[in-house]
Order: C-alpha cells, then structure tokens, then sequence
C-alpha cells in the first residue's frame, strides 16, 4: 500500500507524523537505527516475506524493528525473522525526535520548507 494511502486511512496521529517524514532513502538515526524509506514500508510484504498485518517504520537492529500493529492499532518492537510481535511502545515521540533530529542534520529537509 502506499504510503500515502496508509496516512490517509489510519486514525492514529503519531502514525501519520512518521509516515509524512519517510522518504525515498533511509533516514539514520544513530546507533545502527534507521527509519525504513518509502519503498521498503511501501513493499514490506515481499522484502520482508512476512505475514502479520503490521506497517514497518524503524529499523533498531538485530531484525528488530519498531512497527505499528494494525491489529490492535499499537506500536510495539517485532522480530521480523520470527514474526513475533512484543513489547508495546508507550511513548514513540523519542523515535519522532529523532527522526527530525537527524532528518536536519543531514539535510534531508529543505530549511524553507
């Protein structure tokens, strides 16, 4: 599905705050962390070649990833290889500021945007 389409249908504001700042590259976020590009969350079903109903947003390492569960509309770190979802995610503004953090160091953003 498209990235456009998944900010459009999902109710979930800090979801749609992330998927407005994916773009067509990884975003690195340090420390072996990044924010997955446009085509690999657009994709993720065959990339990753799995099966649960999750929308893959970052990267942590070690086949982990921070994702938003559809099924419950929570995000939660997930073992992508196993298909194993754990651990719900109280407070996904630290991965936000992150994100802008580096989206501006690298110059990802335009500052006149």
């Amino acid at each position: 599905m498209k990235i456009d389409e998944l900010i459009e249908i999902n109710k979930n504001n800090e979801l749609k705050e992330i998927l407005k700042l994916v773009k067509e590259d990884v975003v690195f976020l340090g420390e072996n962390k990044r924010l997955l590009s446009k085509g690999e969350i657009e994709n993720y079903k065959e990339e990753l070649a799995i099966t649960i109903d999750i929308i893959p947003l970052i990267d942590i390492g070690d086949n982990i990833f921070i994702v938003y569960d559809n099924s419950d509309e929570k995000f939660k770190k997930c073992n992508i290889s196993e298909e194993i979802l754990y651990g719900e995610i109280h407070s996904i503004e630290k991965y936000i500021e992150q994100i802008y953090e580096n989206m501006f160091e690298s110059h990802d953003i335009e500052e006149n945007d």
